[in-house]
């Protein structure tokens, strides 16, 4: 599901559009491939949201 902010997807969907797994949308954050955005406080309790422009960078190469 999208946010109403239209320049965030969840990790889930991120990951569908990429054509890869969660766990994998993770490491690319890690890795510092695509940006994040916590929403809802501390990383245990908040939501990971990745903006639209990082994952069309990824996918551009």
């Amino acid at each position: 599901m999208t946010m109403k902010n239209e320049n965030l997807l969840s990790v889930k969907d991120a990951a569908e559009r990429l054509g890869v797994s969660v766990r994998s949308v993770f490491a690319y954050i890690q890795q510092g491939l695509l940006k994040p955005v916590r929403i809802g406080g501390t990383k245990k309790a908040g939501k990971t949201y990745v903006t639209t422009e990082s994952i069309e960078k990824l996918l551009r190469g």
